[in-house]
């Protein structure tokens, strides 16, 4: 049976894994980074340089990504935004327009990104033309678009403030938001309502006008033919009472007279003038230069009868004024004040249709195009373009297919020596809800976790050149249990190496980190009570070239004493395997250092 899931359910889906991040019982998630060692192919090959593609198995997502974890630091609402595709305003650049009916519109630039981080979108492309002047004018009415000179119409959407472009913004992504937190939230001062806090956003968000129709669309069949056109100039008017006359002069168009009525049953349209631009009002006949217009059509009317008419009766031309006489463009529909004329000449048909009123309250809508004396050979075939629900602006996040979502966690050195700086990483992810190694019962909630394993060294090493180095392999001499090194203190410090004992004079050691642990073969348990483990008193040995089993003259660990038996090795913060990997993303080494910050970005797509 034929079926779709559509967008909506893309971008609900997004907006439940964004609201997890505020909502009063909100999950805990952490981004992580891992993988200290090399990536290999099946014959042990190094393909740093092309890792390999996650795999969704058991194996990896319940365990593997956990095992060669290094650290992790937990993600706030400031650190998640929705975001759109980037497309950037380029000259020369066919844009989309946007269009109701197209049901693949998510996928094509429609709207465009400016120099100056303004957004825009598409409204009018004039018919697939080459966009060359970039929109750059910011109007947060509703059903106004900005017009360029190559003929494109641009509707202002909103701005990317300075602290979200440096989050939020990469070369494929821009962030994009809604103030309203739902359908019933409503703009303004009262408790409970989206308070005003200066964006160009809020004001499009308020007001956004539903089912206004601010565009219309020319179909295959075309522009038509046998409707009659002319531009004139106002000579004189008079439009109060109950036949507002319009006289004309068509010497700059054509220089003749139109035959008497001609463009009966037609629109006539103001297209320049200080007083009356923009009013549209039906033809009833006309003699010569002069034309009757029948009130209460169009916007022209009596304001004090109906506060809709955007014209009054008392509206004067002046002379110079254009009109432009042609067909009628009636809209129909489930809403009311939609107005639109068509555009073009007697041998082309109607090449454009424009908006004059966007209306409102429209979810179906139909136009009609008559001309009541024309000998009209082919119908006109246009369309009217749906708006969002809501209007332009309404929901900004479903307009633009916001159903990608971008958390982006800094990483700021070792931040405050949790963690390495020594070594490099090559796995990123995102856990939800982990649980603390401390209490397993309990989530993990503070902002970092250190994921290695601490081994405390009983002694420091005297060369430099016998020291543990990052990405090295070491192995115990009891337990053959191995790891990767992931960095190593050699200073007895307690402001940077593990603390033994208890009392006025405490035990100091040095810390080895290591991650990527595997039990060996032995029977005994281990430090952690595990067959295999580590074990308190063993060597941990450097694997190397020289020593492939390690070189016995490396140290032990320290010893353990009464009061601090468990501190000898010390659990990553987070419980191994508690808590669900949402996200994996395998990359080539990066590496770390003390004054190096490093923003992570992770993208989920919905």
């Amino acid at each position: 049976m034929p079926a779709i899931v559509t967008n909506k359910f893309r971008v609900h889906n997004s907006e439940q894994f964004h609201e997890a991040f505020s909502e009063a019982a909100s999950t805990n998630q952490f981004i992580f980074i891992g993988k200290v060692s090399e990536w290999l192919d099946a014959s042990s090959v190094n393909i740093d340089a092309n890792p390999p593609t996650p795999t969704d198995t058991v194996e990896n997502t319940e365990y593997n990504h956990w095992d060669d974890m290094i650290l992790a630091k937990r993600v706030t609402s400031n650190d998640v935004s929705h975001v759109i595709n980037r497309y950037n305003w380029t000259s020369g650049t066919v844009y989309d327009q946007f269009d109701s009916q197209d049901s693949t519109l998510y996928s094509k630039p429609f709207f465009v990104v400016t120099e100056d981080f303004n957004v825009y979108k598409c409204m009018y492309n004039n018919h697939g033309a080459q966009s060359t002047v970039m929109p750059s004018s910011i109007n947060t009415s509703a059903g106004v678009s900005e017009t360029t000179a190559d003929g494109y119409k641009w509707k202002y959407a909103y701005s990317i403030s300075a602290a979200d472009a440096l989050k939020f913004i990469t070369t494929s992504f821009i962030p994009v938001k809604r103030l309203r937190t739902d359908d019933f939230t409503n703009m303004g001062s009262n408790a409970g309502e989206v308070a005003d806090d200066g964006s160009n956003q809020w004001e499009i968000e308020n007001n956004s006008s539903d089912g206004a129709i601010d565009t219309l669309i020319r179909n295959a069949s075309g522009n038509g033919a046998g409707y009659v056109f002319s531009d004139a100039e106002v000579t004189s008017s008079a439009l109060g009472g109950a036949t507002p006359d319009l006289t004309l002069d068509f010497t700059n168009y054509g220089g003749s007279n139109p035959a008497q009525d001609s463009f009966e049953g037609g629109w006539a349209y103001v297209s320049s003038s200080s007083t009356g631009q923009g009013m549209l009002a039906e033809i009833s006949a006309h003699n010569g230069t002069t034309f009757t217009l029948i009130a209460n059509t169009g916007n022209l009317g009596s304001q004090a009868a109906d506060a809709n008419y955007q014209f009054d009766l008392t509206l004067a031309l002046a002379g110079g004024d254009v009109v432009k006489l042609g067909p009628k463009v009636a809209i129909a529909g489930d809403g009311s004040g939609a107005l639109a004329y068509g555009v073009g000449s007697n041998t082309t048909g109607i090449t454009d249709m424009y908006v004059a009123n966007t209306g409102s309250g429209y979810h179906v809508a139909s136009l009609a195009v008559t001309q009541t004396n024309a000998t009209i050979t082919t119908a006109a075939d246009f369309r009217p373009v749906m708006s969002p629900v809501g209007g332009h602006g309404y929901n900004l996040v479903e307009e633009l297919f916001g159903f990608n979502v971008m958390l982006n966690v800094r990483l700021e050195g070792s931040e405050s020596n949790t963690f390495t700086v020594s070594n490099d990483f090559r796995k990123i992810g995102l856990v939800r809800d982990p649980v603390q190694s401390a209490d397993n019962s309990a989530l993990y909630v503070s902002e970092l976790a250190d994921q290695t394993m601490r081994i405390k060294i009983g002694s420091t090493i005297a060369s430099a050149s016998d020291y543990y180095v990052a990405d090295q392999q070491v192995i115990g001499s009891v337990s053959g249990a191995t790891a990767f090194v992931v960095d190593y203190n050699n200073t007895a410090d307690a402001n940077s190496a593990g603390t033994l004992g208890s009392g006025s004079d405490p035990q100091v050691y040095p810390e080895l980190r290591v991650t990527e642990v595997s039990r060996g073969s032995v029977a005994t348990a281990g430090w952690d009570g595990v067959p295999g483990s580590f074990q308190v008193g063993e060597r941990i040995m450097r694997v190397t070239v020289a020593d492939p089993n390690g070189v016995a003259t490396d140290p032990v660990t320290a010893a353990n004493d009464a009061t601090s038996s468990n501190m000898v090795m010390e659990k990553p913060d987070m419980q191994k395997y508690r808590g669900d990997v949402l996200y994996v993303e395998n990359r080539s080494p990066v590496s770390r250092a003390s004054d190096q910050v490093e923003d992570i970005k992770l993208i989920v797509q919905f």
